[in-house]
């Protein structure tokens, strides 16, 4: 369909603006020899649980510096979200292949997204060790940010830069709070709230990022 022919080039053009190699040699293994090809399976792979396919691609570069690995976790292990990886050098899970892997990372983000049940058999090992429900927004992924405690992650900001990489796309074009950027305002805001908490180590971005130059083809909304 457009809508989906819309969304894959999306991201095929996020990957190719970040100006880093496609892995081929090695993904081809796993059924993805091409960015396109790979850019199928994660919107194949979300939409049947209802996830937004831009979220797990922007997460999967995000976990994976655009594909370049380079941790703990190997391109090999067709892992693209570091499920698993709990610090120092453990490796985190093994799949199959590139779609097995995406599968398990959309599994995990409906997880926390939702109490729905999957669509497909559970591939995702740490499904049940996650409380369902408890991040229905990006911004929640984030342990530091997430009022409940719980997230996908400990590092500070981790949804609010995830976020940075998703733009809005025009099936959201009817819903206002999803079809827009922050407003200086509201980041103003978030600033001093920060600074409130004690918060002194951490990156503000200054206004002049805002120009064309600088911003992602993924942008500030949520899932």
């Amino acid at each position: 369909s457009s809508d989906k022919n819309t969304v894959i080039n999306k991201m095929v053009k996020m990957f190719q603006k970040s100006g880093r190699y496609y892995p081929a040699d090695k993904l081809n293994a796993g059924g993805a020899g091409s960015i396109e090809a790979f850019c199928q399976i994660v919107y194949d792979e979300a939409v049947k649980e209802g996830v937004k396919p831009e979220i797990v691609f922007g997460q999967a570069m995000k976990e994976t510096g655009y594909l370049q690995f380079g941790g703990a976790v190997k391109i090999e292990q067709f892992n693209f979200a570091g499920l698993g990886a709990i610090g120092g050098s453990v490796a985190g899970a093994q799949f199959n292949n590139v779609a097995e892997g995406i599968r398990a990372q959309v599994q995990h983000l409906k997880a926390y997204a939702s109490k729905d049940s999957l669509t497909q058999e559970t591939i995702d090992q740490r499904f049940n060790l996650v409380t369902r429900g408890s991040a229905p927004y990006v911004e929640w992924l984030g342990q530091k940010e997430n009022p409940n405690g719980f997230g996908w992650a400990t590092a500070w900001n981790y949804g609010i830069s995830l976020m940075n990489q998703y733009t809005p796309l025009p099936q959201v074009r009817d819903v206002p709070d999803l079809n827009r950027r922050v407003t200086k305002r509201e980041y103003e805001k978030v600033l001093d709230h920060a600074l409130d908490l004690g918060i002194t180590q951490g990156f503000f971005q200054e206004g002049g990022t805002a120009k064309e130059s600088f911003i992602p083809l993924f942008d500030y909304e949520g899932l």
